[in-house]
C-alpha cells in the first residue's frame, strides 16, 4: 500500500533487505539507532510490516514491526522498532 512518512530507528539496529519483504532475502546492510530512512510503501509479509524505499543503490525492504499474518482489518501488530513521522 503507498504510503509516504520516514521511519527513525529505535534502540536496535534493523536489517535491510533486497529483492523483497522477506526475512530470508539478502541483507544489504543495517541501520542503527537514530538513522532515518524515507519510504513510499508499506507491506504485510513474512510475519512482518515493513516499509519499502529507494536507496542509493536500489530498492530496499526494512521490517518495522511483526505481524500476526492475519489480513486486516482483523490483523494485529507488535510494537513499533522506532519513530514514524
Amino acid at each position: 500500500m503507498s504510503e509516504q512518512a520516514t521511519f527513525k530507528v529505535g534502540s536496535e539496529q534493523i536489517a535491510v533487505h533486497m529483492i523483497g519483504p522477506f526475512v530470508n532475502m539478502a541483507i544489504s546492510g543495517w541501520l542503527q539507532p537514530g538513522e532515518s530512512i524515507k519510504y513510499d510503501e508499506v507491506m504485510l509479509q513474512d510475519g512482518h510490516v515493513w516499509v519499502g524505499y529507494d536507496s542509493y543503490n536500489g530498492r530496499r525492504y526494512l521490517p518495522i514491526r511483526t505481524w500476526n499474518r492475519v489480513a486486516p482489518p482483523n490483523h494485529g501488530v507488535g510494537s513499533l522498532w522506532g519513530v514514524i513521522k
